[in-house]
């Protein structure tokens, strides 16, 4: 079985109340923001392939599961990631964000601050000092981690949030485990929302201020529409997994600069702002009761 072509799976009613609690807990905690997992249900118990990115939401997981296997069939594959190439003093930022005069401004680029202008002539200027082109380096490199790693964190927390908006809204679990989905529904509307605000606080700093202005025209709300939870659900996954795909695109893109058309209209901070828009369309959807 491809574990990856179940990845809105959510228990069903045959599958063990002990389980489904265990998976609902996997993302109460929210594990499920340092482990990708894909769950796999069955009626007496599960698989979950995992792609581990932290050791100790992993662990706590693991721990979760264990006393499970005695009554039922329980299987976890973990996956971990290499390590990464380790960050010297001379590795080079992407091209993307060195080549990117407002973030070195925002960085406080000593060349510029020289008279030197910026770009990637200033690696091998002679008057420029070598502990600031270390620090501009390392701070560039700090800011595409980070971003990186948030735009990871909000598309995984949109894709959790389907099959549990799934299981709070369409399934046929007892009432009172689905109350506690759609609550942890909210919970990760929550987050996900958190982190497109901070994604696109950060990512401002990228672009022209004339083009930061000009996002204020493309953010009006769409025509109001009516929307179960669940199809609010989907809605805010394409909207994450979107504006993600541009947060990837955008530090590495693939012809290794910015796009233009990015810089003249900011489609990812639109992007962002389209998120934000879903979460919210989503807790008026959610805000209806769960039925009995």
């Amino acid at each position: 079985m491809d574990p990856h072509s179940t990845r809105a799976n959510a228990p069903g009613i045959e599958v063990p109340a002990a389980v489904r609690d265990a998976w609902l807990r996997f993302h109460e905690e929210g594990w499920c923001r340092g482990v990708d997992a894909v769950f796999v249900f069955y009626e007496d118990g599960m698989e979950a392939w995992c792609v581990v990115e932290d050791e100790r939401s992993y662990r706590r997981f693991e721990e979760l599961v264990e006393p499970l296997r005695t009554a039922h069939r329980i299987a976890l594959y973990p996956t971990r990631p290499g390590p990464g190439p380790k960050t010297t003093f001379d590795q080079e930022p992407p091209p993307s964000l060195w080549n990117n005069a407002e973030l070195r401004a925002y960085f406080q680029d000593p060349l510029a601050r020289l008279g030197g202008g910026s770009g990637m002539t200033a690696r091998t200027a002679p008057e420029y000092p070598s502990e600031a082109v270390i620090s501009l380096r390392q701070r560039l490199l700090l800011y595409a981690e980070q971003v990186l790693d948030w735009g990871g964190s909000m598309e995984r927390y949109a894709r959790e949030l389907e099959p549990l908006a799934s299981f709070a809204y369409a399934g046929r679990a007892p009432a009172e485990a689905r109350r506690q989905a759609g609550m942890i529904c909210l919970q990760h509307a929550r987050e996900l929302d958190k982190l497109a605000q901070k994604l696109a606080d950060n990512l401002a700093r990228a672009f022209p201020r004339t083009a930061r202005r000009s996002r204020a025209a493309a953010t009006g709300r769409d025509a109001a529409r009516t929307r179960t939870p669940l199809e609010a659900a989907v809605e805010l996954r394409r909207a994450a997994e979107g504006a993600a795909g541009k947060v990837r695109r955008f530090v590495h893109p693939r012809d290794h600069t910015v796009n233009l058309q990015n810089l003249k209209e900011p489609s990812l901070l639109d992007q962002l702002a389209a998120v934000r828009r879903a979460v919210s369309d989503y807790t008026r959807a959610a805000a209806q009761p769960v039925r009995r």
